[in-house]
């Protein structure tokens, strides 16, 4: 039933089309009539204006052209198909067109769905809200990767991935030959992580190499991007320069290290180099060599950067992970001052997440709900916060 809906809606379509063009047609060649008969007027009345005959001027009587009628409006009234959803413990949807209805219905249990709250707002609480503190019995979080929205990959420092619960059951143990440096999942939702040597993937259980690390050059942060390539830092081993590079499969298509006047866009040092895409393309750096954080676009041009200042903390900005949502906000960990920052697209700060048990903050990540996950370095808990409306 309701393929015929769609069938007759593409037949009204059609025939309305092929109306439409008819009249158009016939209203062109009244348009192209009256052209023409204007034109004649406007050259006798110029030749009139020419004769310099006061009298044929005088008894100047304007007539308008036979063929001028009037035109035919088009009405672009289409019948509408109307969709109507009924939901209770089941969910009803019926489309009707005009005399044709077709109702379909949907045996699931749509109370099971009760306690799922609804989609964030996007605007900022004024006080983050602490949904859930787990204990994951190790000695410290590094890093934390959200699968849906009751469990996560985190590292602890240890040659393995462990895969948590929001209750803390589990973990799923993967073995790995070097300990894990970053991770970040795939558009497929397959874990990739980086060990200082290479970038490799999870499949099955079991760890395979993804990418080969360049001669001196040691891969560490990681994103995944919408559009399925990977940005990697990496760190020289040479001369201590960080940089940005972007692989599609084994190949790199692109490199980000300076600026337009050739300035080294990130510091000299050690400390890793934590990267995420935001909504408009753009990559956001967490520079702990800097204390800063760094946001150039698509291309690697730079934007701006932001150095905590705002935030009015007690100790130096001390940004570590990374990570944006759908309102392309941008949230940074900062250590040394037990807090989250918040900043708008373009770098202005908004607001600091500084109240919900927070101590030497440094894995971040987001579920399917927009609650912030957040690893806790010294303790090894993970707080799950709720930060949007």
């Amino acid at each position: 039933m309701v393929d015929v809906i769609f069938d007759e809606c593409a037949s009204l379509i059609q025939s309305k089309k092929d109306f439409d063009k008819d009249l158009l047609e016939t209203n062109q060649a009244y348009v192209k009539n009256i052209i023409s008969d204007l034109s004649e007027m406007i050259k006798c009345n110029n030749k009139i204006l020419e004769s310099n005959k006061p009298a044929e001027i005088i008894n100047f009587i304007w007539k308008t052209p036979n063929e001028i009628e009037e035109i035919c409006y088009i009405d672009t009234k289409i019948p509408r198909a109307s969709l109507v959803t009924k939901t209770g413990r089941k969910l009803e949807m019926s489309i009707e067109l005009e005399n044709i209805v077709a109702s379909l219905s949907s045996s699931l249990d749509m109370s099971a769905f009760s306690d799922v709250p609804p989609l964030s707002t996007g605007i900022i609480l004024n006080n983050a809200k602490l949904v859930s503190s787990i204990d994951t019995k190790n000695n410290r979080i590094c890093r934390i990767n959200c699968v849906g929205t009751i469990d996560a990959w985190v590292t602890t420092g240890e040659k393995n991935l462990k895969r948590l619960g929001i209750q803390g059951e589990g973990p799923v143990d993967i073995p790995c030959q070097y300990s894990p440096i970053d991770i970040a999942l795939t558009k497929e939702r397959e874990l990739v992580y980086s060990d200082n040597r290479t970038v490799n993937i999870v499949k099955q259980g079991k760890s395979e190499i993804l990418i080969n690390s360049v001669k001196d050059w040691n891969p560490r942060g990681l994103c995944c991007t919408t559009y399925g390539d990977i940005l990697v830092s990496v760190f020289n081993t040479e001369d201590n320069s960080n940089k940005v590079v972007r692989y599609d499969g084994q190949k790199i298509t692109q490199e980000i290290y300076k600026d337009e006047n050739g300035k080294h866009i990130f510091k000299e040092g050690e400390t890793i180099l934590f990267l995420t895409e935001n909504v408009n393309g753009d990559i956001c750096v967490s520079d702990g060599n800097a204390d800063k954080v760094v946001v150039v676009d698509s291309t690697g041009r730079f934007r701006f950067q932001y150095d905590g200042l705002a935030a009015s903390k007690e100790e130096s900005f001390d940004p570590r992970c990374i990570i944006t949502d759908s309102q392309s906000h941008i949230i940074v960990s900062d250590m040394s001052n037990d807090c989250l920052h918040i900043l708008d697209v373009n770098g202005r700060f908004l607001r600091c997440v500084d109240n919900c048990e927070l101590d030497t903050p440094l894995g971040l990540s987001l579920d399917n709900k927009e609650r912030l996950w957040v690893g806790l370095y010294r303790s090894g808990k993970i707080k799950v916060i709720r930060y949007l409306t």
